[in-house]
């Protein structure tokens, strides 16, 4: 599962294994002492925010080293007590684009990730997702990036795929709160969280059902990803057997749908009958990135992964009627459309690097 890992033990000689750690949260390179007994790990743990760890090899209490913030990937060398890590610093920020002029304006932004944003219904507010208090949490600000405050507070788990409710009240999310993916509704006015979904396996991407009651859902099976809508009472009904996200349009007329292991858009009546594909340009990669809006579809088409483009098609004649080049474009930020289909919001990697720290005899 996504952003979700713990530290284990496998014994070569017996095959048997051991879970040292049942933090369920990001874990991102571990290490052995160079004594054998101990291990060091990187995890965002705390609050969300990269550390080195150490634990017994036999499992026991954490203690948390006070080397550096951030800190990933750390290796020692075989026979000293000489440590290297990397520390990473990277910056997603969303730019708005105007389709009738063509014209693009970057939002405000942070030192950090903002990312998987999200228009509400009357195009006033933005949803997006931002790591800049430490850990991935769901904010709201204007629709311009003014007046940003946070709706949530995981402390850890990996936020995403924020979508609104059709009444612009609320706002639907994915989060492994512990240690899968279930689907969260936060009231936006007095930030009320409740938990939909409890189930042992993944729900992502959820959304509003056709309806404006009911909310539809994507779940993990032994078999790949099924589509469900959940009604008010909370009876499930299976929309789509083969689907990673779907969106139903607003006229309940469509169900749209994209897959977590192979390239194309589809869809398929409500009333049922068979899948069409609408597109073929779609790469599972940007499974999040795209859209329904005023009559059209627009989607990320990664033919040339180094130039993506986003494309609109007319959802009646599925013709081409748009197409705007994305070179800057980051597979995990998102994008969103205003329902009138005249403002696009999209992520892009401003900056990404990285540094090498060595640490011996107590000394960075």
């Amino acid at each position: 599962t996504l952003g979700v890992a713990d530290a284990w033990l496998l014994d070569l000689a017996s095959g048997e294994e051991t879970r040292l750690t049942h933090d369920t949260t990001k874990l991102s390179g571990i290490t052995w002492h160079p004594g054998g007994e101990r291990l060091v790990f990187s995890s965002n743990r705390a609050g969300g925010v990269y550390g080195l760890w150490e634990i017994g090899a036999d499992g026991g209490a954490l203690r948390r080293w006070s080397v550096l913030p951030e800190a990933e990937f750390p290796r020692f060398a075989r026979e000293r007590e000489v440590l290297v890590f990397e520390q990473w610093q990277s910056a997603v920020a969303l730019r708005a684009y105007d389709v009738a002029s063509g014209t693009e304006t970057a939002l405000p932004a942070s030192t950090r990730w903002d990312f998987w944003p999200a228009l509400s219904p009357d195009g006033e507010w933005l949803a997006f997702v931002s790591d800049r208090s430490g850990a991935a949490e769901l904010w709201l600000s204007r629709a311009d990036g003014r007046e940003p405050r946070r709706l949530t507070q995981m402390q850890g788990p990996f936020v995403q795929q924020p979508a609104w409710a059709r009444d612009g009240r609320a706002l639907l999310f994915a989060a492994p709160l512990d240690g899968q993916f279930d689907a969260f509704r936060i009231d936006v006015a007095s930030g009320r969280l409740e938990r939909l979904t409890h189930s042992a396996e993944d729900e992502r991407f959820p959304g509003p059902a056709s309806d404006g009651e009911g909310i539809v859902f994507s779940r993990r099976t032994g078999n790949g990803w099924v589509a469900l809508e959940r009604d008010g009472t909370g009876r499930e009904t299976v929309l789509v057997e083969d689907a990673f996200r779907l969106v139903s349009d607003s006229g309940g007329r469509w169900h749209y749908f994209s897959h977590a292991d192979r390239d194309g858009l589809w869809r398929r009546p409500a009333a049922g009958g068979e899948p069409q594909r609408v597109a073929a340009g779609l790469r599972p990669v940007d499974a999040g990135s795209w859209q329904l809006a005023r009559g059209h579809v627009i989607f990320v088409e990664r033919i040339d992964p180094d130039a993506p483009k986003l494309v609109w098609l007319d959802a009646e004649t599925l013709e081409e009627t748009h197409r705007l080049p994305l070179a800057p474009f980051y597979y995990r930020a998102g994008l969103t459309v205003s329902s009138d289909g005249r403002q696009l919001i999209y992520g892009v990697l401003e900056s990404e690097e990285s540094d090498l720290f060595l640490y011996a005899d107590g000394t960075l």
